[in-house]
């Protein structure tokens, strides 16, 4: 039942001279030509067929470059968010510490808010290539801020 054969003598066995010289093979002799490589120059190559990806409609188009004026208005207002919101986080807890900052539950929502906030930025930053969804996502960090500012001046 074993189909491990050599080329060179298959009765005799092998030793380290006949191991190097031999062509050992795992296929059954008579299936041997299906499995046979074919010779240089005659096999024939067909290439699959490509299709085109499925674009979301939400969500666009991967190998699309962004246009020059979006990734400028795109970078500009996640720069404005984050900076207003890191600013505004800043004096809070300078004011926490002070003395006369209101309410704890602002210093426990600043790095809940700070970070959800930037990190809502960067995800606009990085599908700068699809359609829609870096606005939504920096409408919501610039929504989160302006919540937080409702906690910072109900203080």
């Amino acid at each position: 039942m074993t189909y491990l054969s050599t080329e060179s003598s298959p009765s005799a066995p092998l030793d380290s001279t006949q191991d190097a010289e031999s062509k050992v093979s795992l296929v059954k002799p008579d299936r041997a030509e299906k499995f046979a490589a074919p010779a240089a120059g005659t096999a024939r190559v067909t290439p699959a067929p490509i299709t085109p990806p499925a674009v979301h409609p939400l969500l666009g188009d991967d190998d699309v470059r962004p246009e020059p004026l979006k990734l400028i208005g795109v970078t500009l207002w996640a720069l404005a968010v984050t900076l207003v919101g890191l600013v505004t986080a800043a004096a809070m807890v300078m004011l926490q510490l002070s003395g006369r900052g209101g309410m704890t539950a602002v210093l426990v929502m600043t790095p809940i808010c700070g970070l959800l906030g930037i990190a809502l930025a960067i995800a606009a930053l990085v599908t700068i290539t699809r359609d829609k969804v870096p606005y939504i996502l920096l409408g919501a960090s610039s929504l989160i801020l302006l919540i937080y500012f409702g906690f910072v001046f109900a203080a």
